[in-house]
């Protein structure tokens, strides 16, 4: 077969076909038109396309994405799909450290009870101050909350997996309801002797060291002071001045005293009003005190301490307690049920014997301190704030306790409804057996606060819930009691 024409073809010159252009040694060869090569040649392949590759800016020390903190960053090429997806955690935000309210968790304010040392992004770190906790006020007139079974309140106070521990969130969180409604102090008991117990004495929060099935007088468990001081932090945090009973003369009812450890102790003790436990009151009273040192207290002798042989357990005791302490006699209170006595039509007053809290001040108090240190202790006076008629224990108390000075100086007095079970109150109540006990309506304590504040000054006002669990009737209660004092005042 015969060609006329040839053709010039570049070529690989080692394969003699079409090269990969760049990467093939090339020549010009001749071809007739069938024999043009058509195949690439194979001995020198193409390479594989260069990736794609991403400029990404990185942190320089980390290799990593930059946050807002890192010191210099640098632009660097990565083929796709290989660049740095994470954020750089070598460098962070600065940090402050702050002092916080462990409540609130906002900057203390000076009556913070506890608080903390936390540090804290910088663009995290609060600003606002706790609104919580305020002074105490130093009001004249007292509100004053009465919750004696605090140290029973398994609310706030309670025993878990064998240990003692005190609800400082549940605790603050109800005082600080309780005052923004009106109260400015709270009474405790020390100890309580009612309530479930469903690890019979093991569940009663005591100061005394519990041996078998009797309490040792004089040896102190090492969590009941602790606790102590701690609740009363919370509550003098919540803006409430604390009034501590030692003692409680309900403890010596025989249907209350299984749990009293001075009834059932190893020491043969029978009762705080038996001398042979006189220095054993004494002991716990210095101890109580010490835990309370510091903090803004009213220290009473103990509830309704109205048997007459509380007259020398106050001499071998709360005297020696005073005198030892140096306490300001400002700041001591004992009283509580005022002796009944009938109404003279004739005089317009009452007449008979004299109380167990008069004789105490013009006895062992007088003695030891003296006749003007007397009137500055209050006196506390139970049974009252739901009726003024003649004959009621309001009517007696306040006609015995405003008269005014000179012609009679009878110093702070408290008029508590502890005791009173004839109010109107459509929450506050509770049945003891086949008896409904109530306590006065927010509008009879409004008309009791205003109708005593008419009569004297010198008088404060307690409530003491019986529905422990309806805060929202304790603080309506509360409200009315506090208008009553303002507009009184």
């Amino acid at each position: 077969m015969c060609f006329s024409k040839w053709y010039s073809i570049t070529v690989c010159e080692v394969s003699r076909v079409l090269p990969h252009e760049g990467f093939c040694p090339e020549i010009k060869q001749k071809f007739h038109k069938p024999n043009i090569p058509t195949t690439i040649c194979t001995v020198h392949p193409k390479p594989p396309d260069p990736p794609d590759v991403v400029d990404v800016e990185i942190c320089e020390s980390s290799r990593l994405l930059p946050n807002k903190w890192c010191p210099k960053r640098i632009i660097e090429s990565f083929e796709v799909g290989t660049e740095p997806t994470e954020t750089c955690s070598q460098h962070k935000e600065p940090t402050v450290w702050r002092q916080v309210c462990s409540h609130s968790g906002n900057l203390i304010n000076g009556q913070c009870p506890f608080y903390e040392n936390k540090e804290f992004p910088e663009s995290q770190a609060p600003t606002a101050v706790c609104d919580i906790h305020i002074p105490v006020p130093a009001d004249k007139t007292l509100i004053i909350y009465g919750l004696m079974g605090l140290f029973d309140d398994a609310r706030f106070i309670r025993r878990e997996n064998g240990t003692w521990m005190l609800d400082r969130a549940a605790l603050t969180n109800h005082i600080t309801a309780i005052r923004k409604a009106g109260a400015n102090a709270l009474r405790a008991f020390a100890w309580s002797t009612g309530g479930p117990r469903p690890d019979g004495k093991l569940s009663q929060f005591q100061p005394f060291v519990l041996a078998g099935d009797a309490w040792i007088l004089g040896a102190f468990n090492d969590y009941y002071f602790p606790i102590l001081r701690d609740a009363a932090k919370v509550i003098n945090g919540c803006g409430l001045k604390l009034i501590f009973d030692y003692l409680n003369n309900c403890e010596v009812q025989s249907g209350v005293n299984a749990y009293s450890p001075f009834f059932h102790n190893g020491q043969n003790v029978n009762g705080f009003y038996d001398p042979a436990g006189y220095g054993y009151v004494k002991g716990f009273m210095l101890k109580a005190f010490d835990a309370l040192a510091g903090l803004i207290v009213m220290h009473s002798f103990g509830n309704e301490m109205k048997d007459r042989a509380a007259i020398e357990l106050f001499r071998h005791t709360f005297v020696p307690l005073k005198q030892e302490r140096n306490i300001p006699s400002e700041t001591l209170n004992f009283g509580g049920m005022l002796e009944r006595v009938p109404w003279d039509p004739v005089t317009e007053n009452y007449s008979g014997p004299t109380n167990v809290q008069d004789l105490i001040r013009g006895g062992p108090f007088e003695e030891a301190f003296g006749e003007a240190e007397k009137f500055k202790a209050w006196r506390n006076v139970h049974g009252c704030g739901a009726r003024m008629e003649i004959g009621s224990e309001h009517h007696q108390a306040v006609t015995w306790l405003a008269r005014k000075p000179p012609a009679f100086n009878i110093g702070p007095v408290i008029i508590s409804d502890d005791g009173e079970g004839n109010g109107n109150s459509q929450c506050d109540w509770v049945w003891y057996g086949n008896t409904k006990q109530v306590r006065p309506s927010p509008e009879q304590w409004a008309a009791t606060v205003k109708a005593t504040m008419e009569r004297a000054q010198n008088f404060s006002f307690e409530h003491c819930a019986k529905a422990l669990d309806n805060e929202a009737c304790q603080c309506a209660t509360f409200r009315a009691m506090k208008k009553a004092v303002d507009e009184s005042v």
